[in-house]
């Protein structure tokens, strides 16, 4: 395996339950600061006015069921789970928004032909596993680089969706999820998908927890086997995730570029995903990972300025502000000796960053809000110096650069 799968996996430290509080704790607080205020934008749940019949109480709840719990449940979320999976290990999946594109398209065509849902959805899935597959394969016996392999596979599976399918959309027939239109509850087809998404991400907890439950030796196969595994589970996960796009849009768009919405990594790594080792934190990344999937959506809507509003912009900015506090945790619990106030200080900081830009985007006034990215952007770079120089010129002595 090569030196950047060695050093992407998550490193085992002597006492992992202090780095999993304050991962858990991270979350949390971006949860609290950014949720609130973002629920309150929706609005009323029901209308005042009785009169105006049901019809506008069951939009109102299919409202929010898209707003809150269906962004917990969205198709971004499988997408999310195999990038997080495939990380765990110290990959860096770039193909999962071509492979979900693909599944996507690949279904909505058997549909076209008459293929029946359920079919289609395995079509889709199998594909994924095909291409999982041909990665895992590049980087466990050819030694090559996860991420240039995922990105050259996600370019050249885009060119060929594009090269067959036209570059137009494929609308999926209407008739095609008649059975998920049928179904006893409202909205139908948004239900069935939360559903759908929900019951696989409950699958794999299952799994992960029996799989914590056996013996080491039995649990964590070889590294190589453990690799290649967990590059085909991303691959189904993402081709299902674009045949579950289907449901709510009722058709598969073809994208032009490999790389996809950012929210993926982003709540990977809100997650823990490279962060949190040992015994159950798998587990314990992918329990998060319907929360960190709504902070990170949040924050993509909410946060930047309106004249920079770049949605790929704000998650990148998100990834980078986690990594470096995620940095800054592991810095801080390894710091015991001469230096351990200005780990601790430059934790602080980076943190109190994240949270006042999260903060921001409900600020109401452009002045307000530019005082508080200043604010932001001020305390979280002064934050990283000091971790900068932490890490690199006040270390203990004999503690290594991890």
């Amino acid at each position: 395996m090569g030196l950047l799968e060695d050093r992407l996996r998550p490193k085992v430290v002597a006492t992992p339950w202090r780095r999993d509080v304050l991962a858990v704790l991270l979350l949390a607080l971006l949860a609290a600061t950014l949720l609130p205020g973002w629920i309150s934008e929706l609005g009323p749940m029901h209308t005042e006015d009785a009169d105006q019949g049901s019809m506008e109480q069951a939009a109102n709840a299919a409202f929010y069921l898209s707003r809150v719990p269906g962004q917990m449940t969205s198709f971004y979320l499988l997408l999310a789970l195999g990038f997080a999976l495939a990380f765990r290990c110290g990959a860096i999946d770039l193909s999962v928004w071509a492979v979900a594109g693909a599944g996507g398209v690949a279904a909505a065509a058997l549909m076209g032909l008459g293929i029946t849902l359920i079919p289609s959805f395995v079509a889709a899935a199998a594909l994924g596993l095909a291409v999982g597959a041909i990665n895992g394969l590049a980087v466990t016996r050819l030694k090559l680089p996860s991420a240039a392999v995922t990105l050259a596979s996600a370019v050249a599976l885009t060119l060929v969706v594009m090269a067959l399918a036209g570059g137009q959309p494929l609308p999926v027939p209407e008739g095609s999820v008649g059975v998920l239109r049928n179904a006893p509850f409202f909205p139908p087809l948004l239900i069935s998908r939360m559903l759908i998404v929900a019951g696989v991400w409950s699958v794999v907890m299952i799994v992960l927890a029996a799989a914590d439950s056996l013996p080491q030796k039995i649990a964590r196969p070889h590294r190589d086997r453990e690799l290649l595994l967990a590059m085909m589970v991303s691959g189904v996960f993402s081709g299902l995730g674009g045949a579950c796009w289907l449901i709510d849009r009722g058709q598969a768009p073809v994208s032009s570029w490999p790389i996809g919405d950012l929210r993926v990594p982003a709540a990977a790594l809100l997650a823990g995903a490279a962060f949190m080792a040992g015994r159950g934190r798998t587990l314990l990344t992918c329990l998060l990972l319907p929360v960190a999937m709504l902070v990170a959506t949040v924050w993509r809507q909410e946060v930047i300025m309106p004249s920079y509003r770049s949605l790929a912009l704000q998650s990148l900015v998100l990834i980078c502000m986690t990594i470096v506090a995620h940095v800054a945790i592991d810095n801080a619990l390894s710091r015991w000796q001469g230096n351990k106030r200005l780990a601790i200080a430059a934790l602080a900081l980076v943190v109190s960053g994240m949270l006042l830009l999260g903060a921001s985007g409900f600020i109401v006034g452009l002045a307000g809000r530019r005082a508080f990215h200043l604010a932001a952007m001020g305390g979280w770079v002064a934050g990283a110096m000091l971790l900068l120089i932490s890490r690199r010129y006040l270390r203990p002595r004999g503690v290594p650069l991890s």
